[in-house]
C-alpha cells in the first residue's frame, strides 16, 4: 500500500496499490491540520482494514501551500519512514502538473497555481 498526503490546502488522503484506489478523502476548510492529521489517517486505515505495517511507501506534497500543514505531513511521513523502514517521496504540485502535462518536453511551460484568496504561485519549466 502507498499512502499519499497533501496538506498544502486542507487535507487530502489517498491510499492505493497497483493503480487501485482503496481510500480517498478530501477535507476542506480545516484548520489545525497538525492536530487532526494522525487521527484522520488512522480513521482511513480502519475504514479499509489495514495497518501501518502494510505501507510500502509514503508520498508527500511539499508545496506550495500551508507551511504548517506541509511541515506536519513531512514530519509524520519521516516518522513513518524511520519506524517502518519505508521510502518517503516528496513532490511539489508543480512537479505533478508538469509530469501530467508533459506532452512536449522541449516547450517551456509556466504553471500558475491559485492557493488562497490572494495567493498565487508560479513555476517555469
Amino acid at each position: 500500500m502507498i499512502l499519499a498526503i497533501d496538506c498544502s490546502k486542507g487535507l487530502n488522503i489517498l491510499i492505493f496499490k497497483n493503480k487501485k484506489i482503496f481510500f480517498i478523502k478530501k477535507y476542506t476548510n480545516i484548520k489545525n491540520i497538525s492536530e487532526i492529521l494522525i487521527s484522520k489517517i488512522d480513521l482511513a486505515f480502519k475504514k479499509i482494514d489495514i495497518s501501518y505495517k502494510d505501507l510500502k511507501k509514503v508520498i508527500i506534497i511539499n508545496g506550495p501551500g500551508s507551511f504548517t500543514g506541509i511541515r506536519s505531513s513531512i514530519t509524520f511521513a519521516k516518522m513513518l519512514g524511520l519506524s517502518l523502514s519505508i521510502p518517503i517521496y516528496g513532490f511539489s504540485k508543480f512537479e505533478i502538473i508538469n509530469f501530467l502535462h508533459n506532452n512536449n518536453k522541449k516547450m517551456s511551460k509556466k504553471i500558475l497555481l491559485h492557493i488562497n484568496l490572494n495567493q498565487f504561485y508560479q513555476c517555469i519549466f
